[in-house]
Parts: C-alpha cells; structure tokens; sequence
C-alpha cells in the first residue's frame, strides 16, 4: 500500500512536468517502475506480465463482443499480402490474420513492451502459425520500413497512445500506396465494457485525425457492440 502511494504521488509530479513540458512545444512520453503514464494518472497499465494478461485478452468470451472475424472480413486481406498487427498484445487477433494473409503472406505483430513480444514467439511455434513475426518496436518512434504492409489493423490500441496525428503520419510512410490501417477501439457512445469514457476517442474524432495524417478516411458499418472501426487509406506518400 505504501509503495502504490509513493508511486501515485511521484506520477502526479511528472504528470505535473510533462504538462509544462507539453505547454513548452515539447511532448514527452514518460514511464515509471515498468507503468506506462498517460494523460490522467488513473490511466497506466504494467503489461510486463504477460500470463496475467493473456487471461484478460485471450478469454473465451472475447470473440462474442470482438467478432474478430468480421474484423479480418472488413479488412479485406488476400492471400500472400503482408499485414501488420499494431500493438498486438498477446497475440488474440495473429491466426485470424495468418489464416486471411496465407503462406505466400506475411503477418508481422508490433508490440511495444518486450515480454509480449517473447510471449508471441512462443505462441506462434506453439499454434504453428509459420507467417507470423512478432516484432518489438518503439511507442513513439516505430521505425518500420518504407511501404512495407498492405494492411495494418489497431485494435484497442488507440485509446493507448499519444499524438495521434504525428504518430500515424510516421505509420502511414510503412504502408504501400493504396494500403490501409485499421482503427478498431471502443466508442465512448457504447459503455459497459472497455476504459472510462474520458480515455476514449469518438469514430468522427478518429477520422479526422487519420485525414489531418495524410489518409483518405471512413467510417466503416459494423456490428460490434462496444467498438468502431475507421479504415484509412494511403493515396500516395
């Protein structure tokens, strides 16, 4: 109890800096004893423990409200295209996307905290998913190569990052011309599952940001009781 007050008040004094760093032009992504802060102090999440978490992620009852397959379905991948798996987590969506991507293709799962990625690897040898790599990549920083995917899809990701416009503009340069992204989260018109209200980002917020990045924008029809999905497609770079 001790230690979660010492934390709580040493993250509302770097709360406290990176406001001023923020008002300074300057945007600073802060982490503390393994926590990744966010805009309120409530909102940071240690996933270090990925056999703590795969219990929440990869629970049966997911594909109920997820409907993973009409997420692959929308996505539209075709056999031998390489697709990306935007902070994958523990890996719930890699053999949907293996099985639509085929052997010719290639599903490449970006995670940014590095016991995930371990946690994948084994999970690909394990379900023999041959076409999957995961990849530990930066939170600000991805750094993958130059038109590289087809397809990349989000998923419950968004409501995690900062600078949203900057980062998928750095995004958009790894996806080939008339390649695509898709943002899968929860929308704060839907409750009852998923983070507070105040951390979620509306499908018309979502697609003006995607266009102030550079895609062509929409907002795609769905049947999934808490989530929206927003495709953006890269015209040209």
């Amino acid at each position: 109890m001790i230690a979660k007050v010492i934390i709580r008040e040493l993250t509302g004094d770097i709360l406290g800096l990176s406001k001023k760093l923020i008002c300074g032009g300057i945007t600073v992504s802060l982490y503390l004893f393994g926590y990744s802060i966010f805009a309120e102090p409530e909102h940071f999440h240690n996933f270090k423990d990925a056999q703590f978490w795969t219990k929440k992620f990869d629970h049966p009852d997911r594909d109920k409200y997820q409907k993973p397959q009409e997420i692959i379905d929308l996505m539209n991948i075709k056999n031998g295209m390489t697709v990306g798996d935007l902070g994958a987590g523990t890996g719930y969506l890699l053999k949907y996307l293996s099985q639509a991507a085929g052997e010719k293709g290639q599903v490449l799962a970006l995670e940014v905290e590095p016991t995930l990625v371990d946690f994948m690897v084994n999970r690909a040898k394990k379900e023999r998913l041959s076409n999957v790599k995961p990849m530990l990549i930066d939170s600000t920083k991805p750094e993958l190569s130059a038109s590289q995917f087809d397809k990349i899809v989000v998923l419950d990701t968004w409501h995690h990052l900062e600078n949203h416009q900057n980062y998928f503009t750095k995004i958009k340069v790894a996806l080939k011309p008339g390649g695509q992204i898709f943002i899968v989260d929860y929308d704060p018109a839907n409750l009852g599952h998923g983070p507070p209200e105040k951390f979620r980002t509306s499908p018309s917020d979502v697609k003006k940001i995607l266009t102030a990045a550079g895609y062509e924008a929409e907002i795609l029809s769905e049947s999934l009781p808490y989530h929206y999905i927003v495709r953006g497609t890269v015209l040209k770079h």
